[in-house]
């Protein structure tokens, strides 16, 4: 090995964060509406912006300081009845 190996910065895992501009609009319409993860990605779908999951948006809030439910608490029958029974006490 040569000088220019000890100089190359590793690699980073997995997958590029999203570009600023669009964690900076997630915050801004979280910040101006009070929305959660769901509705924020609602509003995203019907512009037909498809390219970000709701984990992904969670995930940003969440690292914002935003209270931010279990992203899949709902996706399965049990959780959803879990969701509803502590609801009903």
């Amino acid at each position: 090995m040569g000088e220019g190996a000890s100089k190359a910065k590793p690699r980073k895992c997995g997958r590029p964060r999203k570009p600023e501009e669009i964690r900076e609009l997630i915050i801004r319409m979280a910040k101006e509406t009070g929305w959660g993860y769901r509705r924020i990605l609602g509003e995203w779908r019907k512009l037909r912006i498809r390219n970000i999951s709701r984990s992904t948006v969670a995930r940003i809030l969440q690292e914002h300081g935003f209270r931010v439910q279990d992203v899949e608490c709902h996706t399965r029958l049990g959780g959803l009845l879990k969701h509803y029974e502590r609801r009903a006490a």
